[in-house]
């Protein structure tokens, strides 16, 4: 009987390949994970050493051609856990219908303006520099459920995106809606992006009662490459950061790399200002990458936050896990020294 399986299982394996072509279906995603010396977080977690699932994922897609220029499909991501088995959770899952016109998703989606900050962060899903340790500020990049969205075709570079999370159960504070949208010029060397989100009775893990003000943010992006030297840059305006009046969040910042054959090095800075008294920080990332291959890299990075007396920026990583969650005393200036391999399939 067992003989019977193993063969069985054999046989599955070489078809498919097969079974996929035939169906459109594509399998992607990567393994990335990192070990981290944190210091200075002015609690008891002083110079801890941490291995970080850096946002391991794996991506199902499948698509069938329904003639006519038109196609249907669907796209499944999920975390992988890695340090932490229990983190095999779903990220963004939706299906879609496409033609010349463009695209519509329906299901669970990231906001709209979550790649453009994606595309000009030198240290995305590095636990060690990822700027989205001062610039998620009220779950900005918190994927939404229930999600009609439009992705337009690419018109020269041009690309235009809109979305709305549907509030279900109007009035419940567990409930909430998101309106979205995004343009996107990527051309040759250039890139720009500029996103709107209005979150109403929707954060993540908080949820925005119904009472409070609408929290919404602007963001846009560039970047700029001269050969191997690539320039980056962002903005961001958060109103009502969580829903709350009078939590106004700015956050800039700019960074550069170079190549240099196998190697990359890089540096960014980011600075957060906050209109509620003692709350800004800033943080700055070194790193420098090594391309064994096309697929895999490793990775050395620094990282250091600066908080004024009343925040604590800098502890969980934000980069696709939660294992790494470390207390940070509010006022204290947290360091992150770590090397990394990201392995992408």
């Amino acid at each position: 009987m067992k003989k019977s399986l193993i063969a069985l299982a054999v046989a599955g394996a070489f078809a498919a390949p097969a079974f996929a072509a035939t169906s459109n279906i594509d399998i992607s995603g990567k393994m990335a994970w990192d070990v981290t010396k944190m210091g200075s977080t002015g609690t008891s977690d002083l110079d801890t050493y941490r291995v970080n699932n850096n946002n391991s994922r794996i991506t199902v897609r499948g698509t069938e051609d329904l003639g006519g220029g038109m196609k249907a499909g669907f796209s499944a991501t999920y975390n992988w856990g890695l340090g932490n088995g229990s983190q095999f959770t779903s990220q963004e899952t939706y299906a879609l219908l496409g033609g010349g016109w463009g695209e519509v998703r329906i299901g669970v989606h990231d906001p709209l303006i979550k790649p453009i900050a994606r595309r000009v962060d030198l240290f995305a899903d590095q636990s060690t520099g990822d700027a989205r340790h001062l610039t998620a500020q009220g779950g900005i990049d918190g994927r939404a459920n229930n999600v009609l969205a439009y992705i337009s075709p690419n018109f020269s570079g041009f690309q235009v995106a809109v979305g709305h999370a549907m509030d279900e159960t109007k009035g419940v504070s567990t409930a909430g809606s998101v309106n979205m949208a995004s343009l996107t010029y990527n051309n040759g060397p250039l890139y720009i992006g500029l996103g709107y989100d209005d979150r109403n009775d929707l954060g993540v893990g908080a949820p925005i009662a119904p009472t409070a003000d609408d929290q919404t943010t602007w963001r846009v992006g560039a970047s700029y490459s001269l050969g191997d030297l690539r320039f980056v840059g962002m903005y961001q305006s958060t109103d009502s950061v969580g829903g709350t009046a009078g939590a106004d969040v700015k956050v800039w910042g700019l960074g550069a790399g170079y190549t240099m054959g196998a190697l990359t090095f890089k540096g960014q800075y980011y600075d957060l200002s906050d209109d509620r008294a003692s709350r800004d920080a800033s943080a700055y990332a070194l790193g420098v990458d090594y391309a064994f291959s096309k697929r895999t890299v490793a990775q050395l990075a620094y990282s250091k936050v600066k908080n004024d007396s009343g925040i604590n920026y800098g502890g969980a990583t934000v980069a696709g896990g939660t294992n790494d969650a470390i207390a940070i005393a509010n006022g204290a200036d947290p360091t992150r020294l770590s090397l990394g391999i990201v392995h992408n399939f």
